[in-house]
């Protein structure tokens, strides 16, 4: 596969970097000037550049480290306390273990969006950006940035914006981190503990916040561009803010654009040579096993007949005329095959992408103003768009049948036929010559606040806000309309020799449900008759009938505001004591209104259902901070205990109190002790109380008389649900040491236990759980006698069930210094890990008298929870910073890493202590897949070095600087959003970076 001439051209700008910096070495101050002085911090603390000709390279800590350095972990941007992520109160030393991910680390990595940045903090699962959610084609988060901390799901980590809730981008309610502008983030901060008690439902993993610069002066952006190793994927981005004060600095007006797009990666997963022979994972008689090779075997375009055994094996060319089918060896009931190329080169997942093409527009402005006396009003509009495309496998049929008086049947095949005395045979046919199968999802939102903030009684200060936004989604999915297919290929002659469609009562590819369809879609009386034989001998009409695109158009909207109040009303013996009260509420709304064939499961995928809900919530809280006792000794320096408590009401769940306990001990200047423990929840989102999908059919088997047959059944919210409840512990030390300046460290333990966690049930366990006596299951099935199941309908229900535990350790360190030995310039480096101890997903028994099941996702990669959105983590993952600065030019190398993981923690593969004994359905050919280290390299220069207020840099960024391929077969074990490795290769990025 050759690669293009892209390679070259970035490579050579990307090589005149240090050519560049070598002359800036030579111009820079001469050696009486101290490093410190000619170069910016390349791990900066502040949450600004200071004096800087560069932005800080590296600048991920812990608040505690900011605080020990004398700067503030968080400033309010309109008044002057200030107030640490995780906590209410101002000036704190807080309990709760904070990392920090600061503007010049999302400089240096040049990203197209947020998610980019947390994608490379260990401990986040990767989210659903356009590489992410490339296997994701039937989703509706398209390119979002939904953080996933610990693995728990996406729906325990909270995203605030300035601390402030943001309304959802996508059905669950969930805000969309990449709806906020590149160049308008200050820094990140990410609580690594539950802060329930302080900011409400869903911080049971953690939080999110996104802080703002809200009063520039000025304009400053970046403009790139972008291509991998492979001449695609090509990229542009632009993302721009500015800012100007008028009335002496009273007023100010601050905006932000962003827009970004990419190509995406066509050509299946198999465009890159480590996938290229890459097949599927299928079950091959003892054991499932990843194939080389693979293609199917019963559904070609053109048409395959499956049965009956004379038959068998004949296919037929693209103007329908039949050949014998060389097939390969066969496994999975003779769908797939390897050592065959028969099937035209059409492996299992070839219309699958490495990466999906997208487009990105977002805007926010904002207009604050002093109004004197310590009050300042603010208001804010946001807008983001963003549409993606995604393919998925052509539609296929295995078990057509087709009769011997169709009129398209071949004469030399109905004459095998009649001597093989059958009449109908089974055709497996690929409708891909009908178009392609894919999605297109469209999001766009609108967010318009406003607050007002101030002082009184002297130190106190107060803020309120209120806001108000909406998401509307589009969805669709082309795809073909299932019962239009099934009578479309039942095709005979009337009564005047006219080849039309059969009497859909006669028709053996329908049966009630899809004849139900056709009647309800009018599709008897317009039906035109396909040929499956071949691919010329139908006319566009055929495709017209056939083709269907379910649609949605899903609406989210949030009406949420806050009252805060905090300050000190004493001092004890020890220093003031803190207090923050407020209130808060929200107003939720939901809706989703679906084409009408889609509530009938009309189509063969991704068909969509109505359904709306609503919830109020009403929150409020009390925080304390108490100063216990200061010394200047080296075992004392000082003893903090902070402690809040919140009671929230929801309309639709009931009442929950959550509550935090913690206390710092700072033994002295140099080393501090922290603790935390919280009781923290997740409350049902509204599509879990009130969604709603399409009627399908499946197989399911009814306990009581033993019986099997294709039964209707629907999923559905459950309005009973109560929230999820957490209990978390955090405990940790930071070394900060006088002795060592520049150098910073800190270890945190944590521990979480989630009960009444909420999972979607699976309609063959509500059948079994009403056998074995649960009387709430058994009120969601209706029997009856219109199959053989005695099954008429089955309701599956979201129901809080299962249980699980995580614990685990965080790492941080850090240094910097100016260069040893007198050499010029200054380096840092940052070093972040995480270790998953346990990750632990607790499944109540099945059957009276059972026992629990217990499934330790910690060191999984692949196979995480479906029903509860809980996901594989590696043991060890890890963030290695080496960064050096000298005049304007600065170079960062970044190192990702984690060790080996599992693909399913159920499985054995050859070699497992327990692969001799386990059941077929157990074993698997692999089970683990090496772990990787990926180098990223950054080389910036500022040409307008020496001046503090200008900024004009070229940079490159080339990330998989080695070109490390992912293991044998990653790319299909993790194809969905838990795959860590790199599947597309190295790629370079290139632009300019200004501030004027």
């Amino acid at each position: 596969m050759k690669k293009t001439s892209w390679r070259g051209v970035l490579l050579g700008a990307a090589s005149a970097l240090p050519f560049v910096a070598s002359v800036a070495s030579a111009q820079s101050t001469t050696a009486a000037t101290p490093a410190s002085a000619q170069n910016a911090p390349t791990s900066d603390i502040a949450t600004e550049p200071q004096s800087t000709s560069v932005p800080p390279a590296t600048d991920i800590k812990s608040a505690d480290v900011a605080a020990a350095q004398g700067q503030p972990a968080d400033a309010s941007p309109e008044t002057k306390d200030i107030v640490v992520t995780g906590s209410r109160l101002s000036n704190l030393n807080a309990p709760t273990p904070v990392t920090t991910i600061g503007a010049g680390t999302i400089a240096t990595q040049a990203p197209v969006a947020i998610t980019d940045v947390l994608a490379r903090i260990p401990g986040f699962r990767p989210s659903y950006g356009a590489i992410g959610a490339s296997r994701y084609a039937v989703t509706q988060f398209g390119v979002q940035g939904l953080p996933d901390l610990r693995g728990l799901g996406i729906t325990r980590t909270l995203v605030l914006v300035d601390g402030q809730r943001f309304v959802g981008g996508n059905y669950q309610g969930l805000p969309d981190t990449n709806s906020i502008p590149v160049e308008l983030v200050q820094r990140i901060d990410v609580v690594t503990g539950g802060a329930s008690a302080a900011y409400g439902s869903d911080a049971v993993a953690g939080v999110v916040n996104i802080v703002q610069r809200n009063k520039l002066e000025g304009i400053q952006g970046r403009v790139q561009t972008g291509v991998t190793d492979y001449g695609d994927n090509g990229e542009f981005v632009a993302s721009l803010a500015g800012g100007h004060s008028f009335m002496d600095g009273r007023v100010n007006f601050t905006a932000g654009f962003d827009y970004s797009h990419a190509d995406g990666i066509g050509n299946g997963i198999y465009a890159r040579p480590w996938t290229a022979n890459e097949g599927a994972l299928v079950p091959t008689g003892n054991q499932a096993t990843f194939l080389t090779n693979a293609e199917t075997a019963n559904a070609t375009p053109f048409g395959i007949i499956n049965g009956p055994t004379a038959l068998r094996g004949t296919a037929f060319d693209a103007n329908g005329n039949p050949y014998p089918f060389a097939y390969g060896t066969l496994y999975n009931n003779n769908s797939v095959m390897v050592g065959s190329t028969a099937n035209f080169g059409k492996p299992a997942q070839a219309q699958f992408q490495l990466a999906n093409p997208f487009e990105r527009i977002v805007g926010q402005g904002r207009l604050s103003a002093d109004l004197g006396s310590d009050i300042n009003v603010w208001v804010q509009g946001n807008y983001s768009h963003s549409s993606t495309q995604a393919s998925v496998t052509p539609n296929q049929y295995t078990a057509l049948i087709i009769r011997n008086d169709n009129p398209f049947l071949p004469a030399s095949i109905r004459t095998r036929m009649a001597a093989a005395g059958v009449t109908s045979i089974t055709l497996g046919r690929s409708l891909e010559d009908f178009g392609d199968t894919f999605s297109v999802n469209k999001i766009e939102t609108y967010r318009f606040a406003g607050g007002i903030s101030g002082k009184i009684f002297g130190d106190w200060a107060w803020d309120a806000y209120v806001e108000h936004g909406q998401t509307t989604q589009d969805y669709l999915f082309h795809t073909k309309y299932d019962a239009r297919v099934r009578e479309a290929a039942f095709a005979v002659r009337d009564a005047n020799g006219n080849i039309v469609c059969g009497d859909p009562a006669q028709n053996p590819n329908l049966n009630a449900t899809t004849r139900a369809q056709l009647a309800f879609g009018g599709g008897v009386t317009g039906c035109v008759p396909f040929n499956p034989f071949g691919a010329t001998n139908n006319t566009a009409t055929v495709g017209a009938y056939i083709n269907g695109t379910p649609t949605a158009v899903i609406k989210y909207r949030q009406t949420a505001g806050a009252v805060n109040l905090r300050g000190s009303p004493f001092s004890l013996w020890a220093g003031p004591i803190s207090v923050a009260v407020g209130g808060e509420f929200r107003k939720d709304y939901l809706s989703s209104a679906a084409d009408a064939l889609s509530t009938q499961a009309a189509y063969i995928l991704a068909n969509q259902a109505n359904y709306v809900g609503r919830n109020t919530v009403v929150e409020g809280y009390g925080e304390l901070g108490v100063p216990i006792a200061r010394g200047d000794s080296w075992f004392l320096k000082a003893i903090d205990l902070n402690g809040a408590v919140r009671y929230t009401h929801y309309r639709v769940s009931g009442n929950v109190t959550t509550w935090k306990a913690g206390a710092t001990y700072d033994m002295n200047d140099s080393l501090r002790f922290r603790f935390t423990r919280s009781r923290d929840i997740r409350a049902p989102t509204l599509y879990e109380l009130f969604g709603n999908s399409a009627q399908t059919l499946t197989v399911l088997t009814n306990r009581f008389n033993g019986n099997s047959d294709f039964v209707p059944n629907v999923a559905q919210g459950n309005q009973n649900l109560t929230p999820e409840v957490a209990q978390t512990l955090t405990a940790g030390a930071v070394f900060h040491p006088t002795f060592l300046r520049g150098f910073r460290a800190s270890v945190d333990y944590y521990d979480i236990k989630v009960d009444k966690v909420i999972v979607a049930v699976t309609p063959q366990d509500t059948v079994n759980g009403c056998f074995f006596g649960n009387l709430d299951y058994c009120s969601r099935i209706t029997f009856g006698t219109s199959n053989a199941s005695g099954l008429d309908l089955v309701r599956s229900l979201t129901t809080n069930l299962s249980s699980f535990k995580t614990r685990g350790l965080d790492f941080m360190a850090g240094y910097d210094h100016d260069m040893p030995f007198g050499l010029p310039g200054h380096f840092g480096i940052t070093a972040l890990a995480t270790h998953t101890m346990k990750l632990e997903l607790v499944t109540p028994p099945g059957t009276p008298g059972g026992v629990a099941t217990t499934i330790d996702y910690a060191g999984t990669g692949g196979q995480g929870s479906v029903v509860t959105g809980v996901g594989g983590l590696p043991k060890w993952s890890g963030n290695l910073s080496l960064d050096y600065a000298l005049g304007g030019f600065s170079a960062t190398t970044q190192v990702t890493a984690f060790t080996s993981m599992r693909y399913d923690p159920t499985l054995f593969e050859p070699g497992d202590a327990g692969y001799a004994t386990a059941t077929p359905a157990q074993k698997i050919s692999q089970n683990r897949f090496a772990g990787q280290a990926y180098v990223n390299l950054t080389l910036r220069y500022n040409v307008l070095q020496g001046d503090d207020a200008r900024r004009f840099e070229v940079f490159t960024v080339i990330n998989n600087l080695l070109d490390n391929d992912p293991p044998p077969f990653a790319t299909i074990a993790f194809s969905n959003r838990t795959n860590l490795y790199n599947s597309i290769g190295r790629s370079y990025r290139v632009g300019v970076a200004f501030k004027f």
